[in-house]
């Protein structure tokens, strides 16, 4: 997917995908949510994610919620936080070395 959010484009096919994680539900629930956090060639981070109409990703259509998909861009401290609660600490520390 590719997106361009106040002038920066972000492309999940050009990224580096560096984890990926969901809430556990079957994908073919509405409840379902998966979240991936890319980092581009120049260092940014960004997070992609999916989910279906009763996830964070759900939005309303006329009268009826349906899933969608969302891209934001993440600011090292937000990537990190993303990564302390969807990551190992083993591969956390791997990408962004020790806490801080």
């Amino acid at each position: 997917m590719k997106a361009t959010i106040k002038g920066r484009v972000y492309d999940t096919n050009k990224a580096t995908l560096i984890a990926k994680d969901d809430n556990g539900f079957c994908p073919m629930d509405e409840r379902y949510m998966e979240e991936r956090l890319y980092q581009k060639a120049d260092g940014e981070y960004f997070v992609y994610g999916h989910g279906g109409s009763m996830s964070p990703y759900g939005e309303r259509e006329g009268t009826k919620m349906v899933g969608t998909v969302g891209m934001s861009p993440a600011p090292l401290e937000e990537a990190k936080w993303w990564a302390r609660h969807h990551m190992s600490m083993d591969a956390y520390i791997k990408h962004f070395g020790a806490l801080t």
